[in-house]
């Protein structure tokens, strides 16, 4: 058998003992590029950071869950992805405060397209969340009134 015979023998045989259904991108995946400092986009003219702090993430509420539990625009995909993602699907999780949140000013100004409206991350951050009775947690009771101010 030549090489090249080979070769094709050990393509088949991985694609036979390969799994039929596509796995959603592990943590891993996302941090080999988000755990870059550098790794940077330009949105509404302003440069924001997409750099992942594998660390904070390991200790946060969101800690045991994988990237694509939230980002859900990637489930099931893999590789590089689109330049431009839905939001992280916090409803999913938590539906009854998003209830609450759909009721709340905030909310309905979401729902009205306000790009000034704070969504759930505004408040209680995105890859660092901790409980709320954490010392560490933005919303903790003795900080909120700080946090409101900052934006009211």
């Amino acid at each position: 058998m030549n090489l090249k015979s080979l070769g094709t023998v050990i393509s088949f045989l991985l694609l036979m003992g390969a799994p039929s259904r596509v796995v959603a991108q592990t943590n891993r995946d996302c941090l080999s590029c988000h755990g870059d400092k550098t790794l940077t986009r330009v949105r509404d003219g302003v440069t924001v950071s997409l750099y992942v702090d594998s660390a904070k993430l390991a200790v946060s509420r969101h800690g045991p869950t994988t990237c694509v539990d939230c980002h859900r625009d990637l489930a099931g995909k893999t590789g590089a992805h689109a330049a431009t993602l839905a939001r992280a699907a916090c409803r999913t999780c938590h539906v009854v405060e998003a209830q609450d949140d759909a009721q709340s000013l905030h909310g309905k100004a979401v729902a009205r397209g306000d790009p000034l409206a704070p969504t759930c991350g505004s408040c209680h951050g995105s890859h660092d969340i901790v409980a709320m009775k954490d010392p560490r947690s933005r919303v903790l009771a003795g900080r909120v009134a700080a946090l409101c101010g900052s934006c009211h």
